[in-house]
């Protein structure tokens, strides 16, 4: 994503498992490198391990949104080649 100033795009990673039998690292580390190539710079990164995806609270994911909306940065999603992974 080209960017209209000399900045990097900033980005904040999300990432989530079920159970805490599961490990988000490989999400996170599958992340980290989609920001790498892009160029872009990861400014947060927020996990919820052991969460179902149907809870309705998730602390990493509201921890997201609320810097979303306090404006920290805008928000742009857009889905990616994988099933169940976005860029926030």
């Amino acid at each position: 994503m080209p960017t209209t100033s000399n900045k990097p795009t900033r980005a904040a990673i999300y990432a989530r498992v079920s159970t805490h039998e599961q490990d988000t690292g490989m999400q996170v580390a599958e992340l980290r490198q989609l920001c790498g190539q892009r160029g872009w710079s990861i400014v947060a990164e927020h996990l919820d391990d052991g969460v179902s995806g149907v809870a309705t609270a998730r602390a990493g994911l509201d921890a997201l949104l609320a810097d979303v909306q306090a404006g920290k940065w805008p928000i742009s999603e857009r889905g990616e080649n994988r099933p169940r992974q976005r860029v926030i």
